[in-house]
């Protein structure tokens, strides 16, 4: 009978979830559904500035890869502001949420750079297409090493929410 008790006072420790864990991943995760939303919701910045490209409105599109960024600063600044104190692996956590959204914000910002190109090589005169041409697969390659990051970033917050949820029973 004792060790019946002793196994059940155990295991019902061990299946306790900390109250401040879980509002600590409820939030990471809300960062996550608005991220969503920039990047593949239908009415986000990301659809914005695809359907502003399709319309040739290159200020439009340029207004909503600003937009993307301002959207992806607050992520970063609303994880920055989260409190870690008592919660297991929630500063890695944290940490690794902001490595991958600062990632993910260059990767969109990027675009910036694309769209001006892209202006300027619909604007040029015949002879000058083919550098013009050239100038955008060279910032297309450059986009790619931002993709990598990305990846890798994302590889680690994955992780780094593997360990969280290990910690705290969730």
């Amino acid at each position: 009978m004792k060790n019946i008790l002793t196994s059940c006072l155990i295991l019902g420790v061990i299946s306790c979830n900390s109250p401040k864990a879980e509002d600590f991943r409820e939030k990471i995760d809300g960062q996550e559904r608005v991220a969503f939303h920039i990047v593949a919701g239908k009415d986000g910045y990301e659809s914005r500035k695809l359907k502003s490209l399709l319309d040739e409105d290159y200020d439009g599109a340029l207004k909503a890869v600003d937009r993307k960024s301002k959207a992806f600063d607050k992520i970063i600044f609303d994880i920055k502001k989260m409190q870690t104190l008592n919660v297991d692996e929630a500063s890695a956590l944290k940490g690794a949420a902001i490595n991958y959204y600062e990632a993910l914000k260059k990767l969109h910002a990027y675009d910036r750079k694309e769209i001006i190109q892209q202006l300027k090589t619909k604007n040029v005169d015949s002879s000058q297409l083919p550098s013009e041409q050239k100038t955008l697969l060279n910032i297309y390659r450059e986009k790619k090493s931002f993709y990598e990051d990305v990846y890798e970033r994302e590889s680690l917050y994955s992780e780094a929410k593997r360990k969280f949820d290990e910690a705290n029973g969730l």
